[in-house]
């Protein structure tokens, strides 16, 4: 697959590792409860997370993040979710998070790029795709929204997936089968096709 420089299939099955499958290596580790499922992995809802350098080398200019997800929770459940999270330098910051709101907010260099309410459902799986630097989100093939423009500026230190802050219990809680990162964006029609392989390999509900 082009321009990846982070894949975590999430396919251990033990350990506290999750590889990363590029030859940047930058693995992550399982905190809290984490734990791994057939296939991927489950994410608890309290001080739980996936951590990796991998956010170090981002590409500022352009990229896009790819994750085929199950949460389990619907969007006005009122809690907060966190997909991912790139933290710190709080300057460097990159997440998309389902806020108790129920907003879905896309956040670069610790600015809010726009918000929406999205129909999240429990237990329905979503393939996600962020495009940076127009900031676009893609949802199960689909242009869900368009936030405003920015590139990332800064890199920050640490890739979270899952609880961003662990005394706050923003976990995404739920099960993640993936999380890709590349260097590039994805055409609209590498999207459609990465969604329907994972609804032909993982079922839609």
């Amino acid at each position: 697959m082009r321009g990846l420089i982070a894949y975590y299939p999430f396919c251990e099955l033990a350990g506290l590792v999750a590889h990363d499958m590029t030859p940047n290596a930058n693995h992550g580790t399982l905190s809290g409860d984490v734990t791994w499922a057939k296939p991927g992995v489950n994410i608890g809802p309290s001080q739980d997370r996936i951590l990796s350098a991998a956010s170090t080398i981002f590409p500022i200019e352009a990229g896009s993040i790819e994750i085929l997800c199950r949460p389990s929770w619907s969007y006005d459940d009122g809690a907060s979710h966190y997909f991912w999270d790139c933290y710190p330098p709080a300057a460097a910051r990159f997440y998309l998070n389902k806020q108790y709101t129920n907003v879905t907010i896309l956040g670069i260099q610790n600015s809010d790029r726009g918000s929406f309410v999205y129909p999240w459902v429990a237990n329905f799986l979503y393939h996600i795709v962020v495009n940076w630097p127009e900031n676009k989100l893609y949802i199960n093939g689909s242009l869900a929204y368009d936030y405003n423009d920015e590139n990332l500026g800064q890199v920050a230190d640490q890739l979270i997936i899952g609880d961003a802050y662990s005394f706050y219990n923003f976990s995404f809680s739920g099960k993640m089968y993936y999380f890709r990162v590349r260097n590039l964006n994805l055409t609209e029609a590498e999207i459609l096709y990465f969604y329907n392989q994972g609804k032909k390999i993982y079922g839609q509900s």
